[in-house]
């Protein structure tokens, strides 16, 4: 189960955004960046988007 869907702006996607379900511990927002981890507790950062080019949609 997923702690937040967040929604990604991605002009590959077909409407335009992707969206991406996370769990606590998978993710980190910071000063409105979002980072992604690939691993557990904050452990290999995958992905880093900047303040526009996301946003939350639900959490849960």
């Amino acid at each position: 189960m997923s702690n937040v869907i967040v929604e990604r702006y991605d002009p590959n996607e077909d409407r335009g955004v992707q969206m991406m379900p996370m769990t606590c511990g998978s993710f980190d927002v910071d000063a409105g960046t979002l980072v992604i981890y690939s691993g557990k507790d904050g452990e290999n950062p995958s992905g880093v988007f900047a303040p526009g080019e996301w946003r939350a949609m639900l959490w849960q």
